[in-house]
């Protein structure tokens, strides 16, 4: 790889983003601070929706599991993009024309429960921490393979912390602009050089594949799905969003150009397994780029999957800031230490935790199995009763932890049924026996 072409790349386009965060650097309130003042239009909103969803997982993820299950790897790709087609005819639309500002207040106000909420709030956070901090992870094993790895990965993040910290989301927002589309011009000359390359080969499916595992299938489906409509960085777009019309337009082409760029990590591990013997999918469309194009294609790869995972950490940590600040009185006119702290916090997390897509998952499961039933029921227009919520988030937090503890089969599916199942059943109860309200007006008369 050409180790200087790779840094100086990436050194270039963070300096660009601090240049481009700079503007944004006034601070007047919440709303501004966080939501951009809920004057977002089509084309950054939707370049933003991309950027949150176009991280290392993306890339490296799917071109692992094309690497070892053939084609079939391509329903993995589905739950976010079905999500976004989703979330802009229901409930991204009623997000931006609500007076919510993030989704937490789904809790203290459609359920009137401050207890609730705080739950929620350290649900919330600590799912979005563990993502975060598996982006970082991410980071560090790929940049460790380059002279002063280490050095750098400090220097990208805390450039990442400083943009993030300047502007709130409208900083974050033009940053995303400019990695997006530097993602999308780089990965399009990476896979054209390899396209045009005659020592390439020809995609077919891969009969000696592993078929995908029915549980991958369906957790790889359904937890992305779901974890779309709960998900603060993505509610926290919709909010921003400067109408509902904006937000319809913005997720829908987000979700077909995400599609359209999922197909490339699916090609490229496919294309992968057929010319390395490589036991490791991630490393393999490096390898093979190496081979096949030479140094120079293999550092533009290299650093598109760094710029991918942090056009995806920015999103969480002024997400996971937002949170902090509208729940901790004291952090609430310090947005901006917040937010340059909670990436540096990260680094505490790496000597425990050293599987990314581990981290990762169960950032998912925490918010999936705990807070969907609730927030879904919101969305849909069910008024259900507090209690019935708070069966919900129990439930599924207690059986999605004995799974990870290994005394519950399914995981995250087991986890998220307990919970529905455990909501409509105190609700059916409550629709059944009477009232309190009831009784004491019978008791009267």
């Amino acid at each position: 790889m050409n180790v200087a072409l790779f840094l100086s790349s990436l050194l270039i386009l963070q300096g660009v983003c601090l240049l481009v965060a700079r503007g944004s650097s006034s601070f007047q309130n919440h709303q501004k601070f966080f939501l951009a003042n809920r004057n977002v239009g089509w084309f950054p909103l939707t370049m933003t929706f991309l950027a949150t969803q176009i991280g290392g997982g993306s890339l490296i993820g799917l071109s692992e599991e094309a690497y070892q299950h053939g084609c079939s790897a391509i329903f993995l790709a589905l739950g976010t993009v079905i999500g976004f087609f989703i979330l802009g005819v229901g409930p991204g639309r009623k997000l931006a024309a609500s007076s919510y500002n993030s989704i937490l207040d789904v809790f203290s106000d459609y359920y009137a429960s401050p207890n609730l909420r705080r739950i929620a709030f350290l649900l919330s956070v600590g799912s979005l921490f563990c993502i975060l901090s598996a982006q970082l992870i991410a980071l560090y094993k790929l940049c460790s393979t380059v002279p002063y790895g280490s050095w750098l990965v400090l220097t990208l993040w805390i450039m990442l912390a400083w943009y993030t910290a300047q502007g709130g989301l409208q900083a974050v927002i033009k940053t995303d602009v400019i990695q997006v589309l530097f993602i999308m011009t780089a990965i399009s000359y990476v896979c054209a050089k390899l396209a045009s390359s005659p020592t390439t080969a020809i995609v077919t499916p891969l009969h000696d594949a592993a078929p995908l595992p029915k549980s991958s299938l369906i957790s790889g489906l359904f937890v992305p799905l779901i974890f779309m409509f709960i998900e603060q960085d993505m509610m926290q777009r919709c909010l921003a969003a400067r109408s509902k019309k904006i937000l319809s337009i913005s997720t829908i082409l987000a979700g077909i150009l995400l599609a359209g760029f999922q197909l490339i990590p699916i090609w490229m591990g496919i294309t992968a397994r057929a010319m390395t013997s490589t036991s490791n999918g991630g490393s393999a469309i490096l390898e093979m780029t190496q081979q096949v194009c030479g140094g120079k294609t293999s550092a533009i790869l290299c650093s598109v999957i760094v710029v991918a995972i942090l056009s995806t950490a920015d999103s969480l940590i002024n997400s996971i800031s937002q949170l902090l600040n509208s729940d901790i009185p004291l952090l609430r006119k310090k947005p901006k230490l917040s937010s340059f702290l909670l990436p540096i916090a990260a680094f505490l997390f790496i000597p425990f935790q050293q599987s990314v897509f581990r981290c990762i998952l169960i950032g998912y499961g925490l918010s999936v199995c705990c807070l969907s039933v609730p927030v879904l029921s919101c969305f849909l227009g069910y008024k259900a009763s507090k209690t019935a919520a708070f069966a919900a988030v129990l439930t599924g937090g207690t059986v999605y932890f004995l799974s990870l503890l290994g005394y519950v089969y399914g995981s995250e599916i087991t986890a998220w049924g307990g919970s529905l199942l455990v909501f409509f059943l105190i609700e059916g109860i409550r629709k059944i026996l009477p009232t309190p309200q009831l009784e004491i007006k019978s008791s009267e008369k």
